[in-house]
């Protein structure tokens, strides 16, 4: 037995295009008839048809239901069945065609975020075509507070709805620049909107993911993040940062089992951040990345895949081997401890090393100026002022490490042959 829901009597209480026959209820249990409206609230009322059969064909009865009864029950019945994205940088490229072909699912709702609503056009007028299934909201992922404040509006669009799938596909690039030349402040941008925005919004919105039904994180990444496809010296760093963000995708992964993290090249697609040469059109690459996010499974969780749904290599192990020779010279930072101080006290137990330890403050590092004083040659040792985060300290210690270089006994070798990054937090 089904019922045809008909808005026939109270437009404003139900919307027509709740009203479509296409929302067919079965009734459990005994069948209803015009009688069984006595058991239902005094309440405004519009009209269900039900349709049954005997032996002498259709029979219809007129049924009395309160309005706000089936339309709440009709929510109840229809929102189940619906999944629900979230989908950051939609204002344009490859977020905003991919909240295009999201939409082409009538059981699909969608949040796209992106910095600026009022200046995103395009996803505006898609929002006028889908008002009831795309909500815009504000998340700038390079700004802490911006997340944390899109939370509100998010919920409220949830209700108590979880979150199916979560898509990180805002970034920027500082484009083709180098390793050797490049801008601290733009790697230092590119870090905090490439691997800290995606972090921070997987963080916040994890709560929503664990109510949803596929727990998904897409996060997009780039084919040149990854060191097994050598891809060379360009775009340092949004390389760089790429492939932080895979590592944070594995650690998402291996962190929480039960969500499904992984990261995606999208191709070279023809979108403003694409540029000149890209190859690949946004609905193509698009389309392939809707089968696999909605195909995912843990088997997924934590690789790295192609656009097409092959797995790329993250890495590829070294075969250089490092082979020793007479006279040396290595700088070694964050030398005052730990690991940094072991390699300094290995490397000059041999006579053919000379080492530049540097740290950020040499008068409290006791423990290398100890061992440079046990040296019997203490020039082979010596400690600079180095701190990793200053660059006018970086330059200065450039200066000391060339006079250094330059006063050695050698004429024929007064470079330096090992620089070892070992600083950190």
């Amino acid at each position: 037995m089904l019922h045809e829901i008909r808005n026939t009597v109270e437009p404003d209480v139900f919307p027509p295009q709740y009203a479509a026959p296409r929302y067919h209820l079965q009734p459990p249990g005994t069948h209803p008839t015009v009688e069984d409206d006595s058991l239902l609230p005094p309440l405004r009322v519009i009209y269900a048809r039900q349709q049954t059969h005997d032996a002498h064909g259709p029979l219809t009865t007129i049924l009395h239901v309160p309005s706000s009864f089936l339309l709440g029950f009709h929510l109840l019945f229809t929102m189940s069945d619906n999944t629900t994205w979230l989908i950051t940088g939609t204002n344009r490229g490859i977020g905003l065609e991919f909240v295009k072909q999201v939409l082409q699912s009538p059981s699909n709702i969608v949040i796209a975020a992106c910095r600026n609503p009022a200046a995103a056009d395009a996803l505006q007028a898609l929002a006028a075509s889908y008002p009831d299934r795309l909500h815009i909201t504000t998340i700038d992922i390079g700004d802490p507070e911006s997340i944390k404040a899109s939370v509100e509006p998010v919920k409220r669009l949830l209700e108590e709805k979880g979150l199916d799938y979560l898509v990180n596909n805002a970034a920027i690039t500082e484009g083709n620049d180098r390793a050797f030349s490049l801008s601290l402040d733009g790697l230092m941008r590119s870090f905090r909107i490439n691997v800290a925005g995606p972090a921070l919004v997987s963080q916040t919105y994890l709560p929503y993911l664990e109510k949803g039904r596929r727990k998904v994180i897409m996060n997009f990444t780039s084919g040149i993040a990854s060191i097994g496809l050598d891809y060379g010296a360009k775009n340092a760093s949004y390389s760089i940062s790429k492939t932080a963000l895979n590592m944070l995708t594995y650690k998402q992964a291996t962190e929480r089992p039960d969500v499904i993290a992984f990261v995606v090249d999208p191709g070279w697609v023809k979108t403003d951040m694409g540029g000149e040469g890209a190859m690949i059109e946004a609905e193509e690459s698009v389309s392939h990345l809707l089968k696999l996010i909605t195909g995912a499974t843990q088997e997924s969780s934590g690789k790295f895949f192609r656009y097409t749904g092959e797995v790329l290599p993250c890495c590829q192990p070294s075969t250089t081997v490092l082979t020793m020779s007479s006279k040396r010279t290595w700088l070694i930072t964050g030398a005052n401890r730990g690991i940094g101080l072991e390699l300094v006290s290995q490397l000059t137990a041999s006579p053919d090393n000379t080492v530049l330890a540097a740290c950020r403050d040499p008068t409290t590092a006791s423990a290398l100026q100890t061992l440079q004083a046990s040296l019997s040659t203490p020039s082979r040792l010596h400690i600079i002022q180095l701190g990793t985060t200053d660059p006018a300290s970086i330059s200065a210690a450039a200066v000391h490490a060339t006079t250094i270089l330059h006063a050695q006994d050698s004429p024929d070798h007064k470079g330096l042959d090992y620089l070892i990054n070992n600083a950190g937090v």
